[in-house]
């Protein structure tokens, strides 16, 4: 199965970020997500057109709503798109020993974000089983605004990439003299049946 996430150490920098095949299943995930919230919102707007009008003047049964149905099926299309087009990576450079994330945007320069690395207090990670995200999170504390929790991944069906990138990140930072710790989520919480082992 292909790899849905990279990992790339060179030159005292690690890059962590989707592939291209990761971003085409988390848009596909994200439009399937959306698919009932749109369905639900197109029918309650056009059901008093559908009763007063069209449905009397409706050529074919069934036409009305089909096409209410092709545009939701757009919609969810184009929302899973930008997820694709959207290449979110995350740097941390051990040579300027700064954590970098990059949120490319349409049409203008990358948001960026960054801190020193001394300033990771803790990663965090949850594995969850499919369908369910699986999250690494990381904490960080800085002297202008305190402590917050920034999301560096957060998929369906990657618990164990997800947990290889938690590792691969300690280790380099540690590399880097940086130590941190991971502190993992209760894996075998009842209400998504447990952790997930090794599904892609």
């Amino acid at each position: 199965m292909a790899k849905r996430l990279e990992l790339n150490e060179e030159s005292g920098e690690l890059t962590v970020q989707l592939t291209l095949w990761g971003r085409v299943v988390a848009g596909t995930f994200r439009g399937i997500k959306i698919f009932p919230w749109l369905a639900l919102i197109a029918g309650v707007f056009f059901l008093p057109d559908y009763i007063g009008r069209y449905r009397a003047e409706e050529p074919v049964t069934g036409l009305f709503w089909l096409s209410i149905l092709s545009l939701v099926f757009l919609g969810c299309f184009l929302w899973g798109v930008l997820r694709v087009l959207r290449r979110d990576r995350w740097v941390f450079d051990g040579n300027s020993r700064r954590v970098i994330a990059e949120v490319p945007r349409l049409f203008r320069q990358p948001a960026r974000g960054e801190a020193d690395l001394r300033e990771i207090e803790a990663l965090q990670l949850k594995t969850r089983r499919f369908p369910f995200e699986s999250e690494l999170t990381v904490r960080i504390d800085t002297a202008d605004e305190g402590v917050r929790t920034e999301t560096i991944l957060a998929e369906p069906g990657m618990g164990a990439q997800i947990e290889q990138a938690a590792d691969a990140i300690i280790e380099f930072l540690r590399d880097h003299r940086y130590y941190v710790d991971l502190e993992r989520a209760d894996e075998h919480d009842e209400t998504d049946g447990g952790s997930e082992d090794d599904q892609q």
